[in-house]
């Protein structure tokens, strides 16, 4: 993946001179504590439901089912904060039934993208529970301290190693996501999902950015962090013990019909035709 460097024209002309001025060891200091302070006031990218950040989606959702277009669909709910001005909140539940109603007749592939996308709301719902389960006993600890916390604890025991550009390929869940929005092109949402992953905007961080951020806050906060870990663990367990499965049936009969074809292949010699070919009525006429 892309190395994020850090330039001093990203900034401000006060930090640029600040980052243009120090020594080597001091401007990385400067820049890292820039990004940290940037990250903690950040709100920009959270949304109402207070949802957890991108690295934590991911590695939540390859535990909860290891299947990459089920893990790049919890991630890319958060799409909207790199998508053009004006365009709908994406993690919200009308924006998942609508994709989900759009995957409906597709392939297994948009079929999974959309059920991630759905299991995004429930983390979130479930951070939102864990924020203040925290803030009951830590109520100086802001919901961005608790972000880049569980983004940490989550890239230390259940990290994911889904990355997500690989959708920019896929054009049927392209098409999918785009049903959903007005006046956007597949184009704009290829560079909302590569803004997702490698966006060096501390208006908009991307998750390389947002795991940096986590990386920093853990080295200087490590009391905090670990004061998380307990409520951390049992976030994990309640998100992972299931997921919404509107494909149930269809997914069902998709087994069926594959282990009816590979049963063809071994049967069909000996009855002289297909499987697929007999009918009640001939079933009853066959010797």
């Amino acid at each position: 993946m892309k190395e994020i460097i850090y330039q001093a024209s990203q900034f401000p002309p006060v930090q640029q001179e600040c980052v243009g001025t120090l020594s080597s060891i001091r401007k990385v200091c400067c820049v890292l504590a820039i990004l940290l302070a940037a990250l903690l006031a950040n709100t920009c990218f959270s949304g109402p439901a207070q949802g957890a950040n991108f690295a934590t989606h991911g590695g939540l959702a390859e535990n909860t089912l290891d299947n990459d277009f089920f893990v790049a669909g919890a991630m890319l709910a958060d799409l909207d904060k790199f998508l053009p001005p004006g365009a709908p909140q994406t993690d919200s539940h009308s924006f998942a039934n609508g994709l989900i109603d759009r995957a409906r007749p597709g392939s297994n592939d948009v079929k999974y993208f959309a059920m991630g996308w759905y299991e995004h709301l429930d983390q979130d719902s479930e951070f939102l529970n864990s924020v203040l389960a925290i803030q009951s006993v830590h109520p100086e600890y802001s919901t961005n301290d608790i972000r880049l916390g569980f983004d940490y604890l989550t890239m230390q025991s259940h990290p994911t190693d889904v990355n997500v550009t690989f959708i920019m390929d896929h054009t049927e869940i392209l098409d999918a996501i785009r049903g959903g929005l007005t006046n956007i092109t597949n184009e704009q949402i290829r560079q909302a999902i590569w803004d997702y992953v490698f966006s060096e905007s501390f208006e908009a961080p991307g998750l390389l950015l947002q795991i940096k951020g986590a990386e920093i806050y853990a080295t200087l906060y490590p009391e905090r962090v670990a004061e998380m870990v307990d409520e951390y663990n049992s976030y994990f367990d309640r998100v992972t013990a299931d997921y919404y499965n509107p494909f149930f049936w269809l997914f069902t009969v998709d087994i069926v019909d594959r282990a009816i074809l590979d049963l063809d292949i071994h049967i069909a010699p000996f009855l002289g035709m297909s499987i697929k070919q007999l009918d009640p009525v001939t079933l009853e006429k066959a010797p």
